[in-house]
This record gives C-alpha cells, sequence and structure tokens, in this order.
C-alpha cells in the first residue's frame, strides 16, 4: 500500500510515506534541516560523503545544504521527515549538534518518537492560531 501526505509550509515541510516497497531518492540537498525518521524497514541514507545503515525505529538530523540520499532495499518501507528552518529547532541544540549530521537509536523511545511526529503531523493539519508554537514545542522534544 502507498499512503504519501506531503504538507508544505514556508520554512517547514511534513512528508509521510507508508508500505513503500523499495525505491530510492537522487542525490539533493535543502535549505533547510531534515529530521528523518524510518519506521519500518532499513534505508542506507548517504549524506555528503558519509554512509548511514538505517534500522527500524532510527531517527537521523541532516544540517541544511548538505547532499543526501536515501537508498532502499527491495523490503517495504515506512518513514516520516521533517524539513524545517533553523527557527524551529533550539538555538542551544543547534550549538550543540553542530554541522554534521547525527544518527539517533534508541529502542526505548521509538514508540515516543512515533507519536511526536503523529502530533506534528495533526498540528501542522489543524494551521490553527497555535499550531506553530505547538510545531516547535513539539520538534524540541525530539532534541531533548
Amino acid at each position: 500500500m502507498d499512503v504519501s501526505e506531503n504538507i508544505s509550509r514556508s520554512g517547514f515541510y511534513y512528508d509521510s510515506v507508508q508500505g513503500v516497497v523499495g525505491g530510492n531518492t537522487r542525490r539533493h540537498y535543502h535549505e533547510n534541516f531534515e529530521l528523518y525518521f524510518l519506521e519500518k524497514g532499513t534505508c542506507n541514507y548517504f549524506v555528503d560523503n558519509r554512509f548511514h545503515a538505517l534500522c527500524e525505529g532510527d531517527l537521523i538530523y541532516i544540517p541544511n545544504n548538505r547532499i543526501h540520499q536515501t537508498d532502499y532495499s527491495k523490503d517495504t518501507h515506512s518513514r516520516k521527515l521533517i524539513n524545517c528552518s533553523n527557527e524551529y529547532i533550539p538555538s542551544e541544540v543547534l550549538d550543540i549538534i553542530g554541522n554534521e549530521s547525527l544518527v539517533f537509536r534508541n529502542p526505548n523511545t521509538v514508540g515516543e518518537i512515533a507519536e511526536i511526529f503523529l502530533l506534528v503531523q495533526k498540528e501542522y493539519s489543524a494551521r490553527d492560531r497555535y499550531s506553530e508554537a505547538m510545531i516547535k514545542n513539539h520538534i524540541s522534544r525530539l532534541f531533548l
């Protein structure tokens, strides 16, 4: 089953893909940061000259303007991603994480990460006057 949802705003983009078999992306970059969550499957993720073998439950942070590419096996995968400007990431976090891609892998927090991405998606779809603040709050929780 191929279910994809793309939601875009100025400085913020959300995308969710569920139940896709195989595939890859071309090498590309974004002016914004990327937070990529692999819910199901495996993925080879290339960032500049670094290779990251992602597995189910991994979250990867890609700094802005970094060339990156995904390559999926022939297995079914599901993933969610957020592209956002630096205003969505707390400044103290930006100071700590620097300009390198980082993979976060902790089996104890996969459920919480999935929940946060779902909350971001719901707030983004709601588009009320509190949505922007709530999205920033949820993204801060990802880093904390």
